[in-house]
């Protein structure tokens, strides 16, 4: 895993429990620059005949194909949630009223972090009309990685607390009699994200989708220790 700024948060809750014991709560805080970047966004077409409906969609599918064709995009980067269609109501005067049929797909495109690219992309899948609104957000490939530095971290905040506590009141620590984990959890990695929207054809170019400063992503874990003291 690349190098990492590492910080350590000191919110600790520690306590003397019974006679010759001391319980320390320690917190590691890894920030890790994203290198994935993500994209989500719908396809959906609307209408009273279920086969127009599906004419549309099929349409505007095709159009995105042919986006993700001309820019590159490798079929292992995008992942669909399948074709849904679905009939819809309007409610007027108290009474369910029939609107229309409607069938969309969710799209999830994954890459490693590019900015250069994501703002071509982003552009075009807008500009082409196929869809009003998509997400963009920055994560990690390897989240487990991060995770597992920050609960080291955690380890070696508590032993640290523990040992001043320890030192301050003249006592030496001894072995560890509990480890408790899981039971209030760690902190789950957070992510950078935005949400942009089409604002009609030629409004989105690659040199104006302002997407600003990667934010390093934050992931944090805890640990309950018990040490004797002697």
């Amino acid at each position: 895993m690349r190098k990492a700024l590492v910080a350590v948060l000191v919110v600790i809750a520690a306590a003397v429990g019974f006679a010759g014991e001391v319980s320390v709560s320690g917190q590691g805080v890894v920030r890790v620059q994203p290198d994935k970047m993500k994209i989500t966004f719908s396809v959906y077409a609307a209408d009273r005949a279920m086969a127009e409906a599906r004419r549309l969609f099929d349409e505007r599918t095709f159009a995105l194909s042919k986006v993700f064709e001309s820019l590159g995009v490798a079929t292992n980067e995008v992942v669909t949630s399948g074709i849904y269609g679905r009939a819809e109501y309007d409610y007027e005067n108290g009474k369910r009223v029939f609107s229309g049929y409607r069938v969309d797909e969710g799209y999830t495109f994954s890459a490693k972090v590019d900015r250069a690219r994501l703002a071509k992309l982003t552009a075009a899948i807008l500009d082409s009309g196929v869809v009003d609104e998509l997400n963009v957000s920055f994560e990690l490939f390897d989240e487990v990685a991060a995770k597992n530095e920050a609960r080291v971290k955690a380890v070696q905040n508590a032993k640290e607390i523990a040992s001043s506590l320890a030192e301050a009141a003249g006592v030496r620590l001894g072995r560890i009699e509990l480890i408790e984990y899981g039971t209030s959890g760690g902190g789950m990695p957070r992510y950078a994200n935005f949400a942009m929207k089409s604002m009609g054809a030629g409004d989105f170019e690659a040199e104006s989708v302002q997407l600003g400063e990667l934010r390093a992503i934050v992931v944090t874990d805890s640990v309950n220790i018990k040490w004797k003291i002697r």
